[in-house]
């Protein structure tokens, strides 16, 4: 079984480290160390080489390692007169926090343009230094890096958005399908059973020569075509009902108005899954991201859709404050739980480290359109 407390497991992010090829750059007058200097310098590159690798695979150091590798970086910049080590934060980071709300952007860019230009400045104006042009074009990698790694990040991760968004409406076009079916049945079967219904009881107050024969004959007929429109409106009833895809449309709008980013993993399995899950995950999801928008201060969120030979399986984790929304008063995680408590499910909330992760079970055998 799925492990509740199994963190995200991330994949190689070999392009984030292609670039680090051009790392020998910013040693190479320090290298093979001599002087207490070269050793200060090679030991802040091995502080700045942790920290780029934990801003790729942890997600708990992500922003500490990110304020780390921009500091050493700075350092390199006023204490050496070193441009290179700006080149990664300027593109790494930048690339990040594409996925954060704006303001941390906008700090980030003011300290960061503030050390550069500052640097530039008094290494030509003040100094009296000449620069060459390739040395011009040099700075210019770590002058436009930020803005164009923002940009091109922010559009890709528009570009995706939008894609799902597409994906879930051509889901609710599809069901839109279902919807029509449910009118006809509701329009002509349900129309059809309350006449039978109607009309019976009519016969069943005429039919008084024998009574004995007939009664329960009709009583039958009655019950029947009663159990028959009952049947018609549960058809139609969970036809109606809010899909995964639907849920996630209106989820995924509430997330971006806040600036929290959202991704999803697996979602395009779950428009096969039973109308019963799907109404059931739905739920789970929107009291999930509700809790998320109003008590985590996360900026990022991730749904995860999986199944398996014998069930079907959610996850909604943050990164923000682990919180296990147990509140006095609130029906919302009780409901939850004893929902799909009730179809036979299992359901958790754990603290991700970072963040809170809720995750839910639905078995196979038991869910029915």
């Amino acid at each position: 079984m799925f492990s509740r407390r199994q963190k995200r497991k991330k994949t190689f992010n070999w392009f984030a480290y292609i670039w680090l090829v051009y790392m020998p750059e910013a040693i190479t007058d320090n290298v093979p160390p001599r002087s207490k200097t070269d050793f200060m310098v090679l030991g802040l590159v091995i502080g700045f080489l942790i920290s780029y690798v934990l801003v790729v695979e942890s997600e708990r150091w992500e922003l500490p390692a990110m304020i780390a590798e921009v500091v050493i970086a700075l350092i390199f910049l006023v204490w050496q007169g070193n441009f290179w080590l700006m080149i990664y934060p300027g593109w790494q980071v930048s690339s990040i926090l594409a996925r954060y709300p704006k303001k941390y952007m906008i700090i980030f860019s003011t300290v960061y343009y503030i050390g550069l230009v500052g640097e530039i400045v008094s290494v030509m104006v003040i100094n009296g230094s000449s620069t060459s042009m390739p040395e011009w074009f040099t700075l210019a990698i770590p002058l436009v890096g930020p803005v164009l790694s923002y940009a091109t990040t922010k559009s890709i991760n528009q570009r995706i958005q939008l894609a799902q968004d597409n994906q879930r409406l051509e889901s609710i076009i599809r069901r839109g399908e279902r919807d029509r079916i449910a009118r006809d049945l509701h329009d002509t079967l349900g129309q059809s059973f309350s006449m039978i219904t109607i009309k019976t009881q009519l016969a069943k107050k005429l039919l008084t020569k024998q009574p004995d024969q007939v009664s329960n004959e009709l009583d039958d007929i009655i019950a029947t075509s009663r159990e028959n429109l009952q049947v018609v409106r549960q058809i139609v009833n969970n036809l109606h009902q809010v899909s995964i895809s639907e849920e996630m449309l209106i989820q995924s709008k509430n997330l971006r108005t806040v600036g929290i980013h959202l991704e999803t993993t697996g979602e395009s399995i779950s428009n096969q899954w039973p109308t019963s899950v799907q109404v059931i995950v739905g739920d789970v999801i929107k009291e999930a991201v509700t809790n998320v928008i109003r008590h985590s201060k996360a900026n990022q969120v991730e749904i995860e859709f999986t199944e398996s030979n014998s069930d079907y399986q959610v996850s909604v984790t943050d990164n923000g404050r682990a919180n296990k929304y147990v509140r006095e008063g609130s029906n919302g995680i009780d409901g939850m739980k004893s929902r799909i408590h009730s179809s036979g499910g299992q359901f958790e909330i754990n603290n991700n480290n970072p963040g809170t992760k809720v995750w839910l079970s639905l078995p196979k055998e038991v869910a029915h359109d």
